[in-house]
C-alpha cells in the first residue's frame, strides 16, 4: 500500500484533489437545540426566546465517505458498537461495492484515500485490505492532524441544518442522508479544494 504525504498531493498539481476521497465520523444527536441567534432570526419582532435547557439526547455515530462529487457511503454504527479494525474493514468492503454502484466510471483501482492515524485505520489487517484494493492512502500532516475537510466543512454545516428538530433513531439517519444528498456538487468541491490553501501555507 502506497502512502502519499500531503505535500506531494498538492505539489503534483494533477487531478489528485478531484479524485481524493475522505472519511470521518461524527455523533449525530436526535435533538440539537437551535442557537439563540438562529431563534431570534426566525421572529425578529418577538420577545427574545428563553434559552433551552441543555438535555443530553440520544445519538448515532455516522461514518461518511465523500469526494468532490458528493457522498458515496454513509454508515451508521449499531448501538454499543465501536469502530475497530474488523468493523472498519467491513465498511471499506461496503464502500468498494458502493463505488461500483454509484460511480461506475471511477477508476476504482486508483483512489487516494485521506485517513488520519486512528488505530482502525493503521492496523495491519486494515492496511492489507486497502492494499488489496490497490488504493493510495494520503496521510494528514503530522503537525496538523485535525486538518480534515469533514471537520471544517461537512459536519458543522450538517449539524446546523438539523438543529431545532426532534428525531427518532431511523428518522435521524434518514435526515442525515437527505441533507447530504441535497447539497450541491459545489459544496463538496469547495470542501476538498479548501485543503489546498492550508496545506500550502503549512509547508511554506
Amino acid at each position: 500500500m502506497l502512502v502519499m504525504n500531503s505535500f506531494n498531493v498538492y505539489s503534483q498539481r494533477d487531478n489528485t484533489f478531484n479524485r481524493l476521497m475522505t472519511d470521518d465520523k461524527t455523533w449525530v444527536h436526535h435533538y440539537e437545540p437551535e442557537t439563540r441567534q438562529s431563534m431570534e432570526w426566525h421572529i425578529p419582532s418577538s420577545p427574545k426566546p428563553k434559552k433551552e435547557k441543555s438535555i443530553k439526547s440520544a445519538e448515532n455515530m455516522a461514518i461518511v465517505f465523500w469526494d468532490t462529487q458528493g457522498v458515496i457511503l454513509v454508515d451508521f454504527l449499531l448501538r454499543g458498537e465501536t469502530v475497530n479494525s474488523d468493523s472498519y474493514i467491513d465498511t471499506l468492503k461496503r464502500l468498494w461495492a458502493r463505488i461500483l454502484e454509484v460511480r461506475p466510471d471511477m477508476d476504482i483501482g486508483n483512489v487516494p484515500l485521506l485517513l488520519d492515524n486512528a488505530r482502525p485505520h493503521t492496523e495491519i489487517r486494515t492496511r492489507e485490505t486497502i492494499a488489496s484494493f490497490e488504493w493510495t492512502t494520503v496521510s494528514h500532516l503530522s503537525y496538523l492532524p485535525d486538518l480534515a475537510p469533514s471537520d471544517y466543512n461537512l459536519f458543522g454545516t450538517l449539524k446546523q441544518g438539523l438543529r431545532g428538530k426532534h428525531y427518532e433513531d431511523d428518522e435521524v439517519k434518514n435526515a442525515v442522508k437527505t441533507w447530504l444528498k441535497e447539497q450541491p456538487i459545489q459544496f463538496y468541491e469547495a470542501g476538498i479544494h479548501a485543503l489546498v490553501k492550508p496545506w500550502n501555507v503549512s509547508v511554506e
